[in-house]
């Protein structure tokens, strides 16, 4: 909640706090159901961007992060970057591989997801985590000591990647990406499914019949409160992935551009250990003009990736924060909160 009540505090007016903060206060449900309409809004401007099809190259893996094209080399690229002499670059590494591994050992969850047509959710956690780790590996190559030249300084560079990779390691270390994919696929049951599907629409997508999606959603959530505990830990994911989303949106750059680059990271630092062995001068001459071309060929690569991220960053943060300020109490509050005494009534 900690998150959230800085998202309120920063955005919204004294008067709509105190509005959203007397329906928080009235239940635990009520809180549950503030939170999750936090994620809900946030969720409704993700789906608006249509990012899908540009992350078909990231699904074609169908779930199996070892089949994507170029795997060998990104894992590769991800160890040797761990030994970098640039401290700051070999920790993020790590967290760039730890998401890595994250992704591999839910390759079952993952194929199962992909392989629905129901499954949007589930699959956009997917392909941005594996979009974000490629690029956040090409963005640490990019400033690694090998392409600086071992130089003690090197320039600042996005670290907007990492810090989202980090967010989602967190929310797998807590379990939460866990649960709310089996949510999502019907592993825990049908009203877990079907309330799940319904915290992902806002209100103007639920039918108002008699009988309708919205009374059935209700019903499930104040039926069972640990169903709306479960969901509105989705707002947490989803928050993380609306900047992870951006993210992708703005990037320019193609999965294949990320491949040539860790061809090329590795070509130089194969030709950099073998310079170091006992040659001939003719032959150690050679190695240095190899190695000279492999570096021209990793810069040009390099400053073009580090630009893009550079770029997507700054509009990732401007819509995100955008995004915020047209955050409102009626958003937060929705039609659906049992309203306590004496809290206005926006409907």
């Amino acid at each position: 909640m900690e998150e959230y009540m800085h998202l309120i505090n920063r955005n919204l007016s004294y008067k709509e706090r105190r509005q959203v903060l007397d329906v928080v206060s009235e239940s635990l449900v009520n809180k549950d159901k503030v939170i999750l309409n936090i994620g809900k809004f946030f969720y409704k401007l993700i789906t608006k961007l249509k990012v899908m099809p540009m992350m078909s190259k990231y699904l074609e893996c169908k779930g199996d992060i070892t089949k994507l094209e170029g795997f060998k080399n990104l894992a590769e690229s991800i160890k040797l970057l761990k030994s970098d002499a640039y401290m700051d670059i070999a920790n993020h590494a790590v967290t760039v591989e730890a998401a890595l591994l994250n992704i591999q050992s839910r390759k079952k969850l993952f194929t199962l997801a992909c392989g629905s047509e129901e499954a949007k959710f589930s699959k956009l956690v997917f392909a941005s985590a594996v979009k974000m780790i490629a690029g956040a590996t090409s963005a640490l190559i990019a400033n690694s000591s090998t392409v600086n030249g071992g130089d003690v300084k090197h320039k600042p560079y996005s670290s907007f990647a990492l810090s989202c990779l980090h967010s989602f390691n967190e929310e797998c270390k807590k379990g939460t990406v866990d649960k709310l994919i089996r949510a999502e696929l019907g592993l825990e049951g049908e009203q877990v499914k079907e309330a799940f599907a319904y915290s992902l629409l806002d209100e103007s997508q639920m039918p108002v019949t008699e009988e309708s999606a919205f009374k059935t959603y209700q019903k499930v959530m104040f039926a069972a409160p640990f169903v709306a505990a479960l969901l509105a830990k989705s707002s947490v994911i989803i928050s993380m992935l609306r900047k992870a989303v951006y993210w992708v949106y703005y990037t320019r750059i193609d999965m294949a551009d990320y491949l040539e680059q860790q061809a090329a990271y590795l070509e130089l630092n194969k030709v950099v250990i073998e310079n170091k062995k006992d040659l001939s001068d003719d032959k150690r001459m050679k190695l240095l003009e190899s190695q000279e071309k492999w570096r021209q060929r990793l810069l040009k690569l390099s400053d073009k990736i580090q630009l893009d991220d550079i770029k997507a960053e700054r509009k990732s943060k401007e819509s995100a924060a955008k995004d915020e300020k047209d955050l409102n109490a009626k958003d937060l509050i929705g039609s659906d909160v049992d309203m306590p005494d004496g809290a206005p009534n926006f409907f």
